[in-house]
């Protein structure tokens, strides 16, 4: 098993798109469709219902890429995860997008429901930290207070506790959850 995580490649394509994005895509929609009891937690507390389309990816992700940092996590050949800092948020289709401040960068992360979190989310944000500190900017992440394995890993890999934000996050609860979140700060 031969984990890589690198910047997102514009080629090879799939139909079209960048094959890295095309992955990320497959196994995307399989996790927010997975039956929610199910599914790992990263997809369970998943508040975006659409699901990604190929027209996102090219009318969106691709344009975007030179304002934002994008890295896959590749795995024997296949992209298993990956971890976007979107600077300018309109590089999305997530619904809820326009909760993001447009002043700081937002990380979105995924990983494929096929593989442990953990294993494949903390090299992605090492390396996110990595090319954030490259480039001498900041991002945040804000995940639900019940995802305790992103605050864990955000706390281990930033070496602060997060800001815990109340009712600020219906969306959250419209999936089940308190609607509280925990902001992070990743320089």
């Amino acid at each position: 098993m031969n984990l890589v995580i690198r910047k997102a490649r514009l080629e090879p394509k799939v139909e079209g798109v960048p094959r890295d994005f095309y992955e990320v895509r497959d196994y995307f929609n399989r996790g927010i469709f997975a039956l929610r009891e199910s599914a790992p937690p990263c997809f369970r507390y998943m508040p975006r219902k659409k699901p990604i389309t190929l027209e996102e990816i090219r009318d969106l992700w691709v344009k975007s890429m030179s304002e934002n940092i994008c890295l896959v996590a590749e795995l024997d050949g296949r992209v298993v995860g990956s971890a976007t800092v979107l600077f300018k948020r309109d590089s999305t289709a997530y619904e809820h997008k326009n909760l993001r401040p447009e002043s700081e960068g937002a990380l979105a992360l995924t990983i494929s429901p096929d593989f442990n979190y953990i294993s494949i989310a903390e090299p992605l944000v090492r390396g996110v930290i990595g090319e954030l500190r490259s480039q001498n900017r900041m991002a945040t992440l804000t995940t639900p207070e019940e995802f305790k394995e992103d605050i864990d890993l955000f706390k281990r890999l930033t070496g602060r506790e997060g800001k815990m934000l109340r009712g600020e996050f219906e969306h959250y609860r419209g999936i089940g959850l308190s609607g509280r979140a925990v902001k992070f700060l990743l320089t």
